[in-house]
């Protein structure tokens, strides 16, 4: 995660909930065309091959993430 930008890492995230680009674009207030960037932009610098690689890689961050963290720790991160 830390090769990607701020924009990139908010991508990423999102595609471990399977949405659109069209949903990305509207959640980040972007276009379509920027979303794709950022999604090819994650899959070049995590050198993943897929989009489903790419959701596949962001549903397992997420999940090792919330396992490893406090009670309450994420949801104090998301104010």
């Amino acid at each position: 995660m830390g090769r990607l930008t701020p924009r990139e890492q908010e991508t990423f995230l999102l595609l471990a909930e399977g949405l659109s680009n069209e949903a990305m674009a509207q959640r980040l207030h972007v276009s379509e065309r920027t979303v794709r960037a950022h999604v090819a932009a994650v899959m070049e610098k995590l050198e993943l091959d897929s989009r489903l690689t790419a959701c596949l890689a962001s549903y397992t961050f997420l999940t090792e993430r919330r396992s490893d963290a406090r009670p309450g720790e994420l949801d104090k991160s998301r104010s």
